[in-house]
């Protein structure tokens, strides 16, 4: 495991977790039970806007 943190190779955060902790990567997890209801899609929307004296987000 310490040469997974001291190794150079690549600045991917993908690789390291698939070097580190394969199971953790998308596609390789088992879904958890989700009840009716719970698999609606949820989001989150960010505005910026900018005006002569800044920017208000």
């Amino acid at each position: 495991m310490p040469g997974l943190f001291a190794s150079p190779d690549t600045s991917s955060f993908t690789e390291f977790l698939g070097g580190y902790s394969p199971e953790l990567l998308p596609g390789r997890r088992t879904p958890p039970a989700s009840r009716a209801g719970d698999d609606i899609p949820h989001g989150t929307t960010i505005v910026a806007v900018g005006f002569p004296g800044g920017v208000v987000v």
